[in-house]
């Protein structure tokens, strides 16, 4: 009878970091093998048919989205009696989600304004939180880096008002969240406890009060 096909790894799988890197391991076969499976971001200069007992190298570059990865090289005999296949498996993790604002919050008289800040992120995003007083553009969802811009229509009213916006990652890993608060002044308010007094003829003192929200 021939000789039984034997196929072996030293290692059955590797995990990397987002920043990746490079690690080999042993092939260990008595006869002809091939391998199989790499995907385009994984480096491999291994011819895929070999024989015998090889050193495997390859590299794994950094991962530049917030979403992990993974990949299964298929090692298999090609001569001999019945195959041998052994797998070998690459994992890798994606980056940790980041979100921060440029402004976490900005002030307005009563009059009407226009703010604007930026949103930065290695992920998708989205935003809620919107009232009727404040207009804008902005989509709900976007993704990255984005310049984030808003309105305030006059506040006619005696009592100030705000509102937060909420901004959060809406991409794989863990969630972050940041908030943009908005605040606006009330309308001026100015009224006398008088609007009038007569005097007689004769020297008099008369007094009321001005009642006002500003100066």
């Amino acid at each position: 009878s021939g000789l039984v096909p034997a196929l072996t790894l030293s290692a059955d799988g590797r995990g990397f970091s987002s920043a990746g890197g490079n690690y080999s391991f042993t092939v260990n076969s008595n006869t002809n093998w091939r391998w199989s499976g790499k995907p385009s971001w994984v480096t491999a200069n291994e011819s895929t048919s070999q024989s015998g007992n090889q050193s495997f190298s390859y590299s794994v570059p950094s991962n530049t989205s917030t979403s992990s990865r993974s990949a299964t090289l298929t090692f298999t005999t090609t001569s001999g009696g019945n195959a041998a296949t052994r797998t070998y498996r690459i994992t890798q993790s994606g980056l940790i989600p980041t979100l921060s604002l440029t402004s976490s919050s900005h002030d307005f008289s009563a009059a009407s304004g226009s703010y604007g800040f930026t949103v930065n992120s290695n992920t998708t995003w989205r935003w809620s939180g919107r009232p009727s007083w404040v207009s804008t553009g902005e989509s709900t969802s976007q993704t990255g880096n984005q310049s984030f811009s808003y309105s305030v229509s006059p506040n006619s009213s005696p009592s100030s008002r705000s509102a937060t916006l909420t901004f959060t990652t809406t991409g794989p890993g863990s969630t972050v969240t940041r908030t943009h608060r908005i605040t606006q002044d009330p309308a001026p308010t100015l009224s006398l406890t008088s609007s009038s007094r007569d005097f007689s003829a004769a020297s008099g003192s008369y007094g009321f009060t001005v009642n006002s929200n500003t100066t």
